[in-house]
């Protein structure tokens, strides 16, 4: 076995080694990123900042807030004389709906029909719920007599155009068609977004107030994002742990 061999091998050696030394000190500069915050009506972030100057390895990310969401319905109403075939009575937008829940929540609805002034025969069972519009989610069903009329509640998920009562057919002339909507949202858990770095989730709160990501292994540069955001108030925090790379032996 020459010489050049063994030098070759014993270089490889040391290399390796070198690696593994480096590792172990790496893993000693732990990363314990830990920020808590109470979002309000004025705060949606929740943002942390880095431990060390260098980049970071992320093992385990560990999350916590409320568990239990009370949010407010949305409501709309309004009234139409003479109203034509498909004329929309009352409407809650999509960006009133936005206001009160992420995009993608289920909603219970519920929505009353009145007839107002000089009424027929055929305004009876003559509006309906649709989401988006002109697209029947539920039909009412009422007589062709003055008076209001509460409707069995539905649940939907509402298209782009929000919630809507519309017209079915050209009313009586003299008919005033009048419309009210409640929408209230249906949550199974709180709902919020994490953005670390490139990485963004969207993801619910547990019954249990605490969410735990991991094993993981990702890195995080000291400038990269690190901010939870969700329009529900409470007490968030959030915590980050694993090692930083302090550097390299040459």
């Amino acid at each position: 076995m020459s010489h050049v061999f063994l030098a070759n091998e014993l270089a490889e050696f040391k290399r390796h080694l070198k690696d593994l030394v480096r590792q172990g000190i790496d893993r000693t500069n732990r990363v314990d990123e830990y920020r808590v915050q109470t979002l309000g009506d004025t705060t949606t972030q929740v943002i942390g900042q880095p431990d060390y100057e260098t980049a970071e390895i992320i093992e385990s990310i560990i999350v916590t807030g409320p568990t239990q969401v009370a949010l407010p319905s949305a409501i709309a109403s309004g009234s139409v004389l003479n109203p034509a075939a498909n004329a929309t009575i009352a409407n809650i937008s999509a960006a009133a709906l936005a206001a009160v829940a992420p995009a993608g929540t289920l909603w219970n609805v519920s929505w009353l029909a009145e007839l107002q002034g000089t009424i027929g025969a055929g305004d009876a069972n003559n509006m309906y719920l649709s989401s988006p519009l002109n697209t029947i989610r539920q039909q009412g069903e009422f007589p062709g007599v003055v008076g209001v009329y509460p409707q069995e509640g539905i649940v939907l998920a509402p298209g782009a155009a929000g919630i809507n009562v519309q017209a079915n057919a050209l009313a009586t002339v003299g008919a005033t068609y009048a419309a009210e909507i409640t929408a209230t949202p249906i949550l199974s858990g709180t709902p919020f977004t994490l953005k670390l770095g490139k990485r963004f989730w969207s993801l619910v709160m547990p019954a249990s107030g605490i969410l735990v990501i991991a094993p993981v292994s990702f890195s995080l540069a000291r400038g990269d994002d690190r901010i939870l955001s969700s329009l529900v108030p409470g007490d968030w925090a959030f915590e980050l742990s694993g090692y930083a790379i302090k550097g390299r032996f040459s």
